[in-house]
């Protein structure tokens, strides 16, 4: 009995080190996000011209428009007034706790009937 548990021992540390050396997507992404975001200003004024369309399209959601040189609308995206909507409870809070609570009605989804409550 102790031979097959050594063996199974064995086996599962194996795995667990062919599972640790695996690059992790997340890390991946974590590690060249992150730093990007830090700077999105400067990164955005490196940019070529596709890339800087790209990250105005994950901003706002609807093409600017531009009135006497200022923007007449902006939309953005559910992300962004996600965090919009963190970073004013934040301010405005000493509890900051209540954020879970506000984004709650943000994140689920809209309300149906289905047909088990009809």
């Amino acid at each position: 009995m102790k031979g097959k548990v050594d063996k199974d021992l064995v086996l599962l540390r194996s795995k667990l080190n062919g599972l640790q050396d695996q690059p992790s997507p997340y890390k991946t992404y974590i590690s060249k996000t992150v730093p990007m975001l830090e700077n999105l200003t400067g990164f955005y004024r490196e940019a070529d011209g596709q890339t800087k369309r790209k990250i105005l399209g994950c901003i706002f959601s609807e093409k600017l428009v531009f009135e006497k040189g200022r923007v007449a609308t902006t939309t953005f995206t559910i992300p962004i007034q996600v965090l919009f909507k963190i970073a004013k409870v934040l301010q405005g809070s000493k509890n900051k706790k209540e954020v879970e609570n506000d984004l709650l009605s943000t994140l689920a989804p809209q309300a149906r009937l289905e047909l088990a409550t009809l």
